[in-house]
């Protein structure tokens, strides 16, 4: 398959901001195929991350890309990992696409706390049955307060280095929120319509209500995806101090209006 002026597109983001779901989304649409984490270390055994950091540049690993895919979804820790050693290969990876969908999450301090589950749990990906499955044989530890401050500090700082990047490079970005995606107030027009939004953005053609109830409506299911409730993170021991000394309007609370 050659190339087409569709091809290339990076969806991009911190962990634990909804891009797995939306690249499986994407890839419910016949034109796309989104290679999902193609440079993380332990996936494709690790052959993608191994010739970026051999060369040290993502470049001609992405060439070798866009000659299959149209698309990859790339995310990123403020610590600079996958790319911990060299973190501007980060940067690369935006930079040599054609559009990029930027996703961030506005409840900040819910996508820390979620990140810092996954790690304690060494799990990233799967239903909501398949998480609980994995607690009930560990006891998640421990947050404090100066834990998360700091996690949010970097957070915040990488998301304004991540879009002044976009400005300097006129990198064509859109830019969405987790919470417009996902919310379970969101009606399926409003979805539907949030969908067709990305889809135009990248040059694929809309989908309809219709198309939507199948496949599609799967993947935003969120008795079956969603994992952020106030049953987890009741279950980490003294959430209550997160929650009384981090929560904020600014980053978010862990259990006010947690329906929205």
């Amino acid at each position: 398959m050659g190339h087409t002026e569709k091809r290339g597109f990076v969806i991009d983001g911190l962990t634990r901001t909804g891009s797995t779901t939306l690249a499986a989304l994407l890839n419910c649409h016949p034109d796309i195929r989104c290679l999902i984490e193609p440079f993380h270390p332990r996936r494709f055994d690790g052959q993608f991350h191994a010739m970026a950091m051999a060369g040290q540049s993502v470049g001609p690993v992405l060439e070798l890309i866009w000659y299959r895919w149209v698309g990859i979804k790339h995310v990123w820790e403020s610590t600079g990992w996958p790319f911990a050693e060299n973190p501007k290969l980060n940067d690369e990876v935006v930079l040599g696409a054609k559009k990029v969908i930027f996703l961030r999450r506005r409840n900040l301090l819910r996508r820390s706390i979620s990140s810092l589950i996954s790690r304690q749990l060494r799990f990233w990906v799967g239903t909501r049955e398949e998480l609980y499955a994995r607690l009930e044989n560990v006891q998640l530890r421990n947050v404090t307060p100066d834990v998360v401050i700091a996690e949010l500090k970097r957070d915040q700082e990488a998301i304004q280095r991540r879009l002044l990047l976009f400005l300097q490079h006129n990198v064509e970005a859109m830019h969405l929120f987790y919470e417009d995606l996902y919310a379970e107030d969101i009606t399926i027009r409003q979805r539907v319509a949030t969908i067709n939004d990305i889809l135009g953005f990248l040059g694929f053609a809309a989908i309809g209500e219709d198309v939507f109830q199948g496949e599609w409506a799967h993947w935003v299911d969120p008795n079956i995806y969603r994992w952020s409730s106030a049953d987890l993170y009741r279950r980490i021991p003294g959430i209550q101090n997160i929650e009384n000394a981090v929560g904020c309007d600014e980053t978010g609370w862990l259990f006010r209006d947690f329906a929205g």
